[in-house]
């Protein structure tokens, strides 16, 4: 089987893609995009990565009045938490697929999980 090219980033839209060297995780190195689970084979590292919830895509679901988009891999509401001003945004429905930065507040996070390209 011929492996698949890596897509854009599904958040900034950012050719700018890396694989870890234990294949563990696939992440975005312009913002910080990732999805990593324990598949310690390339060729489904670039499946997983590529995966995309087109149905639910642009979709989003509203939460105390603040709009919240859906995971684009696997359709799931991201868990958003805080220590120490440093906002990490996850989905733990589909195998860590999120990203950490700091943000100075929850609006800000939210903001970058809702980008889509």
């Amino acid at each position: 089987m011929e492996q698949e090219s890596l897509k854009p980033c599904p958040f900034c839209g950012s050719k700018n893609i890396e694989i870890s060297q234990d294949h563990n995780c696939v992440s975005c190195k312009d913002c910080g995009a990732c999805r990593c689970g324990e598949w310690n084979d390339e060729v489904i590292a670039v499946h997983c990565w590529n995966s995309r919830n087109e149905a639910l895509y642009d979709s989003c679901e509203f939460a105390d009045g603040i709009e919240t988009k859906y995971c684009p891999w696997c359709g799931d509401i991201p868990d958003i938490t805080s220590q120490h001003n440093i906002w990490e945004i996850n989905c733990n429905s589909c195998c860590g697929a999120g990203f950490i930065g700091e943000y100075e507040s929850f609006e800000k996070a939210l903001e970058a999980w809702n980008a889509r390209s």
